[in-house]
């Protein structure tokens, strides 16, 4: 088991243009039981200053552009579990029509990777920001990179959303807010660019095999929000 969480740890690492250079394990018998594992890591990198992506940089009419999730990804799992709670293992084995996949395999699909996209885009002066969408949903993510005075207005009807998440929301009864505010709904990450940049991002994000959108756009706000829904 070691040996293939290694394997796919350095895999991973390799995809992403950089490279798995230490670890420690340490076996605990007396804490996890047999085939219970976790995992704590983090990475280092260097950054060019004067190129960094961030708030700094975001002006009115940017476009928000949506790049596609595989799934749940890793948020939100206290929800799911609650939801599909008492399920046995021929319903999670079950391939359903919506999903062309078994329940299990749909939630459970593997995190994108969005590195080497961002990275080109970046690379090509594209870019204003960037945001992972992660717990929080869009709503608590995409302000941390919206200035002052200025507010990202996203538009729900823009986002296709997975059949898995429309699966979670009838199953548990849960309320529209609440699956936007939970989960990344299809979208995984967010780059905002210039308006006349936003047709090169999305040619980009489809030739990197990335599906994207135009999920909204930033503009000026009287206000101090900086995150709204279109209406």
């Amino acid at each position: 088991m070691i040996n293939e969480v290694v394997g796919g740890m350095a895999e991973a690492c390799g995809e992403a243009g950089c490279a798995l250079i230490g670890g420690e394990i340490a076996e605990m018998g007396e804490v996890y039981r047999v085939g219970e594992y976790d995992l704590a890591g983090f990475a280092v990198g260097l950054a060019d200053r004067q190129a960094m992506l961030g708030s700094q940089r975001v002006q009115p009419g940017d476009s928000l552009i949506g790049l596609q999730s595989s799934g749940v990804h890793c948020n939100g799992f206290s929800l799911v579990r609650s939801v599909f709670a008492g399920l046995t293992d021929g319903q999670w084995a079950e391939e359903l029509p919506e999903l062309k996949a078994s329940l299990r395999e749909a939630l459970l699909a593997p995190t994108r990777c969005y590195v080497n996209p961002v990275l080109r885009l970046a690379g090509r002066g594209l870019l204003s920001a960037a945001v992972h969408v992660s717990g929080g949903g869009l709503q608590d993510n995409l302000p941390r990179v919206i200035p002052a005075g200025l507010c990202a207005h996203v538009d729900r009807d823009a986002v296709p959303v997975p059949a898995v998440f429309d699966i979670i929301r009838a199953r548990g009864g849960v309320e529209p807010d609440e699956m936007w505010h939970v989960f990344n709904m299809g979208v995984g990450f967010v780059v905002i660019a210039p308006e006349r940049h936003a047709e090169d991002v999305l040619a980009e994000c489809r030739d990197e095999g990335c599906p994207a959108y135009v999920i909204g756009r930033v503009s000026e706000s009287p206000a101090d929000g900086r995150f709204d829904w279109v209406q």
